[in-house]
Formats: C-alpha cells, sequence, structure tokens
C-alpha cells in the first residue's frame, strides 16, 4: 500500500512540473497561440449571443409589462361593472332559499313567483282573491324544495 502512495506522490509531481513547463511555453507555443486564437472568437460568439439574448430579454420584459397593464385595465373595468351591477340591484335571493326575494329598497321578503302557486291550476287566470291567496301562502312550504 505504501508503494502506491508513493507512486500517487510522484504521479502528482510529475504533473505539476508539466504544467508548470506549459504555463512556461504558454502563448510562445505554437500549439497553444492557434488553440488561444480559436478560443478568443468563440469568446467573441458568445459574448455577442449574450448581447443579442439580453437585448431580447429586456424588449421582451418590456411587453410582457404592456400585457399586464392591459390586463389590469380590462380586469378593473369589469370588476367595477359588476360592483355596479350588484350595486343597482333590487332584488336578492338568498341561497339556501331560492323561493324567497328580499326587495333591497324596502327590505321585505317576497315569494319568488317561480315557485309559488299564484295562478289556478287551469291557468285561466293570473289572479286569486285574498281568501285563495291567504290560503296558498299557509300551505308554501319553503323547506321542501330541490336544489
Amino acid at each position: 500500500m505504501s508503494d502506491v502512495k508513493v507512486l500517487v506522490g510522484q504521479r502528482e509531481k510529475i504533473l505539476e512540473q508539466i504544467r508548470a513547463i506549459e504555463e512556461l511555453e504558454g502563448v510562445e507555443n505554437e500549439n497553444n497561440s492557434k488553440k488561444l486564437s480559436e478560443l478568443n472568437l468563440q469568446k467573441a460568439k458568445v459574448s455577442s449571443q449574450i448581447d443579442e439574448v439580453s437585448n431580447k430579454l429586456s424588449s421582451l420584459k418590456l411587453e410582457l409589462n404592456s400585457i399586464n397593464e392591459k390586463v389590469n385595465d380590462l380586469s378593473g373595468s369589469a370588476i367595477d361593472k359588476i360592483l355596479d351591477a350588484i350595486k343597482n340591484q333590487r332584488w336578492y335571493f338568498f341561497k339556501n332559499k331560492p323561493k324567497v326575494l328580499m326587495d333591497k329598497n324596502t327590505g321585505l321578503l317576497w315569494a319568488n313567483l317561480d315557485y309559488f302557486p299564484y295562478c289556478k291550476n287551469d291557468k285561466s287566470a293570473y289572479n286569486s282573491n285574498f281568501n285563495e291567496c291567504h290560503e296558498l301562502m299557509n300551505n308554501l312550504n319553503l323547506d321542501g324544495f330541490e336544489d
């Protein structure tokens, strides 16, 4: 095992000496000068590509900001329209009681005529007298409905 360690140590020393020789030769070595010119050319290409990508990125960021402003304008106007419509709404349904309506102006509760049997069975008349309405109201079941 100690022979292996000695050999590894010698190898490291030789590699350090080779690196030192390569550094001494540097640019004067013909192979190194060719490689250096190729690397400089690649460096210039990569730098130009970086500049192109950064220019494209900045233009895309500007386009994204423009799109975000348009989205905010559209969503803001839609929200305002919805809020105005709610403000102008007079009649409200209750989520779990669709047979009942509330009048915003008076606060009174009313039967939803979609569920209230306000006409006679033969559909001949759309009005009832007081006694008939009183009987219908007493028999109206607000809990027995399907959603």
